[in-house]
């Protein structure tokens, strides 16, 4: 190991054991690395992990805050408003695809009373299509 190697190593360490302190949760120095490298992984090249959360963390559901009904519900409301005709052109969604998708998605929450949009998960979904 080379002396710059070892300074890496005891500076992760002692930032491991910095957040240690701060936080209470106790990481390991190769689940520290690993876990970063494995964020580094799923990230575009210019986004660093810090940024990733900042913006992730503003638009993520509080569980009392987003529940399945008034969440789809808003969305479907946004559908049926935004694509519709602007400056005289034909409306970019067909007037039947946005119904069908409306009674689908409220057929969906309807499905799922007791969960808030963060909680679903792709298990519901996939139980929801089969059963359909």
């Amino acid at each position: 190991m080379t002396s710059k190697e070892s300074s890496d190593a005891l500076a992760i360490r002692e930032a491991v054991q910095g957040f240690y302190r701060d936080t209470g949760r106790n990481v390991s120095s190769l689940e520290a690395v690993t876990g970063y490298l494995g964020l580094l992984r799923n990230l575009p090249a210019n986004i660093t992990p810090e940024e990733a959360c900042r913006h992730f963390l503003p638009t993520r559901c509080g569980s009392s805050e987003c529940p399945c009904k008034s969440r789809l519900a808003s969305f479907v409301t946004r559908a049926n408003e935004s694509p519709w005709q602007s400056h005289g052109k034909r409306s970019q969604l067909s007037p039947v695809y946005v119904a069908d998708t409306a009674r689908m998605l409220d057929e969906f929450s309807n499905s799922l009373t007791a969960l808030d949009v963060c909680d679903v998960t792709k298990q519901h979904l996939d139980l929801f299509i089969a059963s359909h």
